[in-house]
């Protein structure tokens, strides 16, 4: 445990050896992880020609991509028809594991399913999604 800033170590230094301090812990949703996602999402979403070319085109499209990438959740209906329902990308919905998972199973349903996206050479289409791998530092 050490202080993260010189402001905290002062407030640290004035407790007593040994006092018991609680606090809580939380690990943040790193935001540049969030948006190297949705340019993924972008990126895919021009090369493909199924969804219309609007803000709910390009919803509907991420929502698609999620439940692809086995991110959803399955709900029925009175008649017994089951449907699934993308899980939401919010941070307080998806923990940062969680959403690195998410990602790396969109980057293989993109280039497993490369030459559905129009026009693209799948070959060049997977390379450009392949340069979006990674760990999600950023």
């Amino acid at each position: 445990f050490i202080p993260a800033d010189e402001e905290t170590r002062i407030r640290l230094n004035k407790r007593s050896l040994g006092e018991v301090l609680r606090g809580i812990f939380k690990l943040y949703r790193n935001y540049k992880f969030l948006k190297k996602a949705f340019a993924l999402v972008n990126f895919a979403f021009e090369r493909q020609d199924t969804y219309p070319n609007t803000k709910r085109g390009l919803d509907e499209f991420r929502n698609g991509l999620t439940i692809r990438a086995g991110h959803y959740d399955m709900y029925k209906m009175f008649d017994e028809t089951r449907y699934k329902v993308a899980r939401s990308w919010s941070f307080h919905n998806m923990s940062e594991e969680e959403f690195g998972d998410l990602y790396q199973a969109m980057i293989d349903v993109l280039v497993d399913n490369a030459e559905l996206f129009g026009g693209a050479d799948p070959g060049e289409f997977q390379t450009e999604i392949l340069r979006f791998e990674g760990s999600g530092e950023i």
